[in-house]
């Protein structure tokens, strides 16, 4: 290969990558990117990162990415695909260097170039590495596939070079660093160890003996990872022995089926699921068949690795690296895309080898030698081209969280937790009516499973119909009450709450709905239930604070309101309400004139001036402050502002209380009070 082609090679790697991912940059945060990300209050605490995180070097990356980019999401994409491609340098690095060693001479080196180049290519843009790079949250999964092939590329620096100790000293640290990024890096310094003896050294005495301070640093870096695993993190109820339905022998047993579907995703990425609910193993056909073939694999890696052949490093790469995530150690979900990532690689390389070697010997028996090398390019190249393609539809795919749920569900049917936040999705996007049309197809799904009595041992929680039998009952009654069908919400509601009673959003949605078709009575009841329950649901003191404000028990609401406020809830119309409450009350029922004021004044900067309301309850304050020529200005601006919404909506006034409404009738008889210097009183 010329050298000036060289010398592009990586540049060209770079292009490929920013082409296959371009179009994620147009993607939005969604689902846990809005938990851990866009509404985490913690997000700029270092501490909470550094003592309660199994990844703080992933959460302190984020925490930067906020303080510069607050909620932008094109840069954190950004940084995301940076990382990715950096570490796709990293991987072009180590197989172009491993090619040259004289391990390869008059073999494979003279293809060096070349098989490091699409072997990287492949693992670039491949469509299976789109959940790790354009799903922002796993950023984790990334920045550990850097740091580990930082940890191999400077090691086979080290083996290579008359400065290893140099190399050595900076593998060491970037494994320890790698460490803090994810914990799958748990086997870094297994592979280090593992190519020596390949490609490197005689055998596995010569490689400790000649390399053990290496190996020494590296074991060591796996005490950073023990205390962050064993102090209290994220990941403990989503991991380990703490998940009781899942054991140990279960789990591997389902995984040799998940492992021979990443395969085939490998070869074949049509099939691309976001979350796939994938049932525990328990037929046959689900277990012995995946066991026997992945027994298989691994068998010939074992004999490959022990006759020291490249290929059975790369097949080791593939299944060491899984490892950890698809073996003994039980995780909530049986199946996830992610997890793939970096031992993709290892399929990647001995994909583009075997094709290279395969290419060479079929020219060598139609004498094309010399054209060997132009025939693998273009045949890898076509295949990069259709997996790019592939890797841009796929990316579209994330450009919003109802598309990504729509194609989940799509695939996975029965995945009922991916059906809830394709319902809330809608709901999000004020789609109330195909937020109904989900729930109810869900409900169907779900009540027919329970006809069948199907057996929810071998469910994850995400496909357990019994689990989100209420919720689903929830989902659809929240889709009515959003669209004003408050009796047939009711109805859902309630059997939400039969089945789960502690299903307190539930009982806060009946209380909304109660109020909405006349019921108050039965309202307060349940509004009052949910404080009782959940004492820091700050809703329910907004609606406590306004159903008793309408039954006339003024003094009570103006409690409630107090607490919905203290409590963090930055509901504007639960300021109004009590700032009308203490301008408007007597001092028996707890009038407080200065507050009333303060709140009025917050309220109307917060809504800009052009709230007739907020305006009508300033107006109130003022006057109950004595300073009527206020007063007097501010409820000439309510009500003009009140005339023109009147004009503009005749609807907006045709069934309120007439007593105290802020329509135009009810402004002006304020305003003659205020005129001849007379408060205004709800009490009186």
């Amino acid at each position: 290969m010329k050298a000036n082609l060289k010398i592009l090679l990586p540049f060209l790697i770079v292009l490929l990558g920013l082409l296959a991912y371009l179009n994620s940059f147009s993607g939005m945060f969604m689902l846990d990117d809005m938990t851990w990300i866009v509404n985490n209050s913690d997000i700029t605490s270092v501490e909470k990162y550094l003592y309660h995180s199994t990844r703080p070097l992933t959460a302190l990356s984020f925490a930067l990415n906020y303080a510069i980019s607050r909620e932008t999401a094109t840069d954190y994409h950004a940084i995301n695909l940076i990382i990715h491609l950096l570490a796709g340098l990293l991987l072009y690095g180590v197989v172009r260097r491993t090619l040259e060693l004289p391990l390869f001479r008059n073999g494979y080196d003279k293809y060096s170039n070349l098989i490091a180049f699409f072997s990287t290519t492949l693992w670039v843009i491949h469509p299976l590495q789109t959940e790790s790079v354009t799903y922002i949250i796993q950023r984790g999964e990334s920045l550990m596939g850097f740091f580990y092939l930082a940890t191999l590329y400077c090691a086979v620096r080290g083996f290579a070079s008359g400065k290893s100790k140099s190399w050595f000293v900076c593998s060491i640290i970037v494994c320890a660093l790698g460490m803090t990024a994810k914990p799958i890096m748990v086997t870094a310094p297994l592979l280090v160890l593992l190519y020596d003896y390949v490609f490197i050294s005689k055998s596995w005495r010569a490689a400790l003996r000649s390399n053990l301070l290496l190996y020494i640093g590296l074991l060591l870096t796996w005490i950073i990872l023990a205390f962050l695993v064993l102090m209290p993190n994220e990941s403990s109820g989503t991991t380990g022995l703490s998940i009781k339905e899942i054991t140990p022998l279960g789990y591997l047993a389902t995984q040799q089926g998940v492992i021979v579907h990443y395969i085939k995703l490998i070869f074949w990425p049509q099939t691309l699921c976001f979350d796939y609910a994938w049932p525990a193993a328990i037929t046959v056909q689900g277990m012995v068949f995946p066991a026997l073939f992945i027994a298989f694999l691994v068998v010939m890696t074992v004999v490959l690795v022990l006759k020291k052949r490249s290929a059975g490093f790369c097949l080791a790469w593939f299944f060491v690296i899984l490892a950890p995530t698809s073996s003994i150690v039980p995780i909530a979900d049986y199946a996830v895309e992610h997890r793939v990532y970096l031992s993709l690689a290892g399929i990647t390389v001995l994909f583009t080898v075997s094709v290279v070697m395969a290419i060479e010997k079929l020219s060598s028996r139609f004498k094309l030698q010399r054209k060997s090398g132009v025939i693998a390019s273009a045949l890898l190249m076509i295949i990069v081209v259709l997996l790019m393609l592939r890797t841009v539809a796929r990316n579209r795919d994330y450009s919003s969280s109802v598309v990504l749920t729509r194609k989940t569900v799509a695939a996975s049917p029965y995945n009922f937790r991916a059906r809830s936040i394709l319902i809330n999705s809608y709901m999000d996007e004020y789609k109330f009516a195909e937020a109904e049309n989900e729930a109810r197809k869900a409900l169907v799904v779900i009540e027919k499973l329970l006809d069948e009595e199907v057996d929810s041992s071998r469910l994850v929680m995400a496909a357990n119909p019994y689990v989100h039998y209420p919720d689903m009952n929830f989902q659809v009654g929240s889709a009515l009450l959003c669209q004003n069908k408050n009796d047939e919400a009711i109805h859902f509601f309630m059997r939400a709450l039969a089945l789960d009673p502690k299903l307190v959003i539930a009982r806060y949605n009946l209380a909304v709905a109660l109020h909405g078709v006349g019921r108050d009575d039965d309202s307060l009841r349940e509004v009052l239930n949910v404080i009782e329950t959940d004492a820091n649901f700050t809703q329910s003191y907004f609606l406590a604070g306004m159903l008793l404000h309408k039954d006339g028990r003024y003094k009570e609401a103006i409690n409630y309101f107090n607490k919905a406020i203290e409590l963090g809830d930055v509901n504007i119309i639960a300021k109004m309400e009590l700032a009308w409450l203490l301008a408007s009350v007597d001092d028996e029922n707890g009038r407080d004139e200065k507050r009333a004021l303060s709140l009025a004044l917050e309220v109307c900067e917060i809504s800009g001036g052009g709230n007739y309301r907020a305006l009508d309850v300033l107006a109130a304050a003022y006057a109950a402050n004595g300073d009527f020529v206020s007063a007097e200005k501010t409820a000439e601006k309510a009500l003009a502002l009140a005339e023109l919404v009147e004009k503009n909506s005749p609807e907006t006034f045709a069934n309120v209380n007439i007593e105290v409404s802020s329509s135009p009738d009810n402004i002006r008889k304020r305003l003659e009070l205020y005129r001849v210097g007379k408060n205004f009183s709800i009490t009186n």
